[in-house]
């Protein structure tokens, strides 16, 4: 089995970092998934630097039965000027209610990426 990291503080990010990573807890050793700062290259896409969110692992994708990782919103502090720093996603600041799922993708060089599910616009009426 595996524990999974994500994001957190560190003297080598401005506020809150955005990387990923892996403890095997039989052997106990750290496997980096995503570097620190790789929100700034806007071809990865990433939920971002933020904090207060809730990781939820060990779910299984309804479709493929692969094992996901489901992350949801938390809190982004905004630095002016970083603006152009920060892809898409690092655009809001303050609270949070965006939905990411870490999942196998053979087509990514990693085996996994980040996606962003869409919001609803509304929800279903009661039957």
């Amino acid at each position: 089995g595996a524990m999974i990291i994500y994001g957190g503080f560190s003297h080598e990010c401005d506020d809150y970092c955005d990387d990923m990573w892996s403890f095997d807890l039989e052997t106990y050793t750290w496997t980096e998934l995503f570097p620190i700062r790789s929100s700034i290259d806007t071809s990865i896409s990433t939920p971002g630097k933020r904090w207060k969110f809730r990781l939820i692992g060990d779910i299984y994708d309804s479709i493929t039965s692969q094992p996901i990782l489901v992350l949801f919103g938390g809190h982004r502090l905004w630095k002016m000027g970083l603006e152009d720093h920060y892809n898409s996603s690092e655009a809001d600041s303050g609270y949070l209610d965006d939905l990411w799922i870490y999942s196998e993708d053979s087509g990514d060089i990693t085996g996994y990426t980040w996606k962003k599910k869409r919001k609803k616009e509304s929800c279903k009426s009661d039957p």
